[in-house]
């Protein structure tokens, strides 16, 4: 059981080794996805037309699709988000291509097959049926995907012959904090806009994914009130994957970490340089930086206790 108050703090890194792509990746298969205006996946997203409110139709008329594309493409931006933060003229088919890109990537059985970090955090959290409830761990993630909370939702079920409603009490105990939003809540979860975790596509299945996505210019000073509390709370915050922009350490609000907390971080392919920078700028010095080499399950096992 974790029972000192922790907070992790995922990036795209932390999802990636379950087949997801980090910012600059899922940029580029945007762009690849809509190269050939002919293929099957271009007219798939123009089809969203038929469906979409008619406040954003026009954004899925092929002209418009491409001129998101050819405008991303050569804006000098590495995310989709990045761009679309100041091209709010795209938003409705940026979040689109973003959606198309990320659900055939959730792969129900992916998470289990791919043995990494999840299996070491669960091995803290499922110790016995009866610790289910008592864990002193929070999650804030900037990742659209969904796949940490139906490994734990799936394999808590599996483990203890859990019914549905009974996993969904038990993993309420983890307070876990999307800040740029999903690609749609769970059906377990119980709340609009719901959609299982499987990678099939559809017009229906994208655009609904994509309402759930949050730009940053799109959230109010609230959005991550949840975030700001959970990081009050901790006695340690852990950054995984994370990729340390200051846009989002400021909407975090860093500087308001609990005073006495311990704070890690991975920092793989980060130099000793950009690591000490980091560390100074946001963390006053006293974050623990792991190898530049260090994957977030070895980062895990070699600097976070997650037990007292």
């Amino acid at each position: 059981m974790i029972d000192i108050p922790t907070t992790l703090v995922l990036g795209a890194g932390a999802s990636k080794p379950y087949g997801f792509p980090t910012g600059e990746e899922l940029g580029r298969q945007v762009l690849g996805l809509l190269a050939d205006t002919t293929s099957a996946s271009f007219r798939l997203l123009s089809s969203i037309r038929d469906i979409a409110p008619d406040s954003v139709k026009d954004q899925f008329d092929p002209l418009t699709i491409i001129r998101f594309r050819d405008a991303f493409s050569r804006s000098g931006q590495l995310s989709v988000d990045a761009f679309l933060e100041h091209r709010q003229d795209f938003l409705a088919v940026g979040k689109a291509a973003i959606a198309q890109v990320l659900i055939p990537l959730e792969r129900p059985d992916a998470v289990f097959d791919t043995r990494d970090w999840y299996h070491y955090l669960n091995g803290f959290l499922s110790g016995h049926r009866n610790a289910l409830h008592r864990s002193a761990l929070s999650v804030v993630t900037f990742n659209y995907d969904r796949s940490l909370e139906h490994f734990l939702h799936t394999a808590w079920s599996n483990s203890y012959s859990l019914q549905p409603a009974i996993a969904t009490q038990a993993l309420a105990s983890i307070r876990l904090v999307h800040v740029h939003g999903h690609l749609g809540t769970l059906p377990w979860q119980g709340a609009n806009n719901r959609r299982e975790y499987e990678p099939t596509l559809s017009a229906e299945a994208i655009y609904n994914a994509s309402t759930s996505i949050r730009i940053v210019h799109e959230m109010d000073d609230d959005s991550f009130q949840d975030a700001h509390a959970v990081l009050r709370d901790a006695e340690q915050v852990v950054f995984l994957g994370f990729g340390y922009s200051a846009t989002n350490l400021q909407r975090l609000n860093v500087t308001g970490v609990n005073p006495g907390a311990h704070i890690y971080g991975t920092a793989v392919q980060l130099t000793n340089r950009e690591k000490q920078r980091i560390n100074s700028r946001f963390f006053m010095g006293k974050a623990v930086m792991g190898h530049d080499q260090w994957p977030v399950r070895d980062f895990l096992r070699q600097e976070v206790s997650l037990t007292r």
